[in-house]
C-alpha cells in the first residue's frame, strides 16, 4: 500500500511539474498588470476577454473584444490575420485565458500574454475598468 501511495505522489509530482512546465514555456508569456498595460500600449496590440458576456458587462479593460472561451475556437478569425501581433488575454482571475493562451499558441498565435490574477489583478493593481452602459 505504501508504494503505491509513493507512486501516486511521485506521477502527481512529475504532472504538475510538466503543467507548470508547459505552462511557461507554452508558447505564451504570464504578464501582471504594469507589464499588461506596457503591451497594451503598444501600436497594433489585441485585447481578449474570455470571460461570459454577464461579466464583461460588470466591467472590462478598455479596448477588450469579447470572445467566451467556449466560443474562441470556432470565433478565432475575428481577430484577424496578424497572428504576430501582441494579443493580451485576460478572464476574472488567470485560469481561462491561461487556457485560451494555449488555444492561441497552437493556432499559431506568436505572441500571446496571459494576464496574471486576470481582471481582479487588474482592477486591484489600480488600472481601470470600463463598465458597460
Amino acid at each position: 500500500m505504501n508504494a503505491k501511495l509513493n507512486i501516486l505522489a511521485v506521477v502527481l509530482l512529475l504532472a504538475a511539474t510538466a503543467f507548470i512546465f508547459l505552462r511557461q514555456s507554452g508558447g505564451f508569456k504570464e504578464v501582471d498588470p504594469a507589464a499588461a498595460m506596457k503591451l497594451i500600449e503598444t501600436p497594433g496590440a489585441l485585447i481578449l476577454d474570455v470571460r461570459n458576456p454577464g461579466e464583461f458587462a460588470d466591467g472590462y479593460i478598455q479596448g477588450a473584444k469579447l470572445i467566451p472561451l467556449p466560443e474562441l475556437e470556432n470565433r478565432l478569425g475575428q481577430l484577424g490575420d496578424k497572428k504576430d501581433a501582441p494579443l493580451l488575454v485576460y478572464c476574472a482571475s488567470g485560469g481561462r485565458s491561461a487556457s485560451a493562451s494555449m488555444l492561441l499558441q497552437r493556432s499559431g498565435w506568436t505572441n500571446v500574454s496571459n494576464l496574471r490574477g486576470g481582471l481582479r489583478a487588474w482592477s486591484d493593481a489600480g488600472y481601470p475598468v470600463v463598465k458597460a452602459k
